[in-house]
């Protein structure tokens, strides 16, 4: 839970380095990113062998197994060949949501689903996913495409490790978050028993 706080520290110093609102191209690195870059894609590698051990007997597994593969490929690709330091290092910020996810999951599992702080934890990630996941994650897919003339310098493989990660990445927040805001909308829409 607190090793996404961690890594998005990170980030945010290493964003310091190689911001993206400044950049022109995606030939960017700095040891401060190199250093996000390898602790992301050791957290990334230990969730996947967590999800190919339980595999399914987790809800969604194969979806988390997809978000995993294509998350270590792009960040040992972009580590590897040097380049989107800039890109990384802000796409690591979506994972300031990792500790309302892992805390919903704590909540159901203690049977809390109809407790104040389930609903205040779930609203809390729906507006974070939202925020991150849907808006910022797609501002980012607006500067890579903003730097695609220095994107098509890359080898073909960094090139279309960094395209197609990208698009599956986002399609996976996009997935989970309709099934998020459906969870949130039923909760919050739900009818209130009246208590005799």
């Amino acid at each position: 839970m607190l090793r996404g706080l961690a890594v998005v520290k990170m980030a945010l110093s290493a964003l310091e380095t190689v911001d993206i609102r400044k950049s022109t191209t995606v030939l960017v690195t700095s040891p401060e990113s190199t250093q996000t870059n390898i602790v992301f894609l050791a957290w990334l590698t230990s969730d996947l062998a967590m999800s190919l051990y339980y595999n399914s007997k987790w809800a969604g597994w194969f979806p988390n197994l997809l978000h995993h593969v294509a998350g270590i490929n792009f960040w040992y690709h972009m580590t590897d060949g040097g380049f989107a330091h800039n890109i990384g290092s802000c796409a690591v910020l979506i994972e300031a949501t990792t500790p309302f996810v892992n805390q919903r999951f704590f909540f159901e599992k203690a049977g809390m689903k109809s407790s104040p702080l389930y609903v205040i934890n779930g609203i809390a990630m729906t507006l974070l996913w939202f925020l991150l996941r849907v808006l910022l994650f797609g501002w980012i897919g607006l500067r890579l495409f903003q730097m695609r003339a220095s994107l098509l310098t890359l080898p073909p493989l960094y090139f279309y490790t960094t395209v197609l990660s990208f698009a599956v990445g986002y399609a996976l927040q996009l997935f989970w978050f309709s099934k998020i805001f459906k969870g949130a909308l039923k909760v919050l829409l739900a009818p209130k028993s009246k208590s005799t």
